[in-house]
């Protein structure tokens, strides 16, 4: 027998079989990799937390524009309004990893 029939009214061969079921195997074999990967490149970020959103309450709130910049240590960020619009700066030195502060007598971060 030459032909393998893989349903009536369709003629395939073996190696079309082979081919299709050697494909089959491949995508379900590395699927749940790729769904893996996926999940855990997706960015998870949380409310109050570094790259999440964080209730800051009415504009009001907001320091002046010439105002020194108002530390919010539970989310780890310094709140700036500049002319343009306001900031929020994180706290952690991206170069050393120690927390920086505001000197007021030199108006800069130090």
């Amino acid at each position: 027998m030459h032909a393998f029939r893989l349903y009536a009214g369709s003629q395939r061969n073996r190696r079309e079989f082979l081919a299709y079921s050697w494909a089959v195997m491949v995508g379900l074999v590395s699927l749940p990799q790729v769904v893996a990967t996926g999940l855990f490149m997706y960015p998870r970020f949380r409310a109050g937390e570094f790259g999440g959103e964080f209730p800051l309450g009415p504009a009001a709130a907001l320091p002046a524009s010439a105002a020194s910049p108002r530390s919010h240590v539970a989310g780890k960020y310094w709140l700036v309004n500049t002319a343009q619009e306001p900031l929020a700066l994180h706290m952690v030195c991206p170069h050393r990893g120690c927390l920086y502060k505001w000197v007021a007598a030199n108006y800069r971060f130090a």
